[in-house]
């Protein structure tokens, strides 16, 4: 579970929605510029995320869609 507003991860639902209700970023979320990102970066970030390995030789705007797609 994260904080849709900053992107933080939470254990519990509880301790997740005390922060919502105080994020800081509450009125102006976090949005990552994956573009740019390097690729080398990306494809560390798809794998550090545990996605198959095959995603992380495809190309930098197919990454960026994965990236994305796990945002969500």
């Amino acid at each position: 579970m994260k904080c849709p507003y900053c992107k933080i991860k939470f254990n519990s639902l509880l301790t997740l929605n005390v922060h919502k209700e105080s994020c800081l970023y509450k009125d102006n979320p976090v949005q990552v510029d994956y573009e740019a990102i390097p690729y080398l970066e990306l494809k560390s970030m798809v794998m550090s995320k545990g996605m198959d390995i095959k995603v992380a030789n495809k190309k930098k705007t197919e990454i960026i869609e994965v990236l994305k797609e796990m945002e969500d």
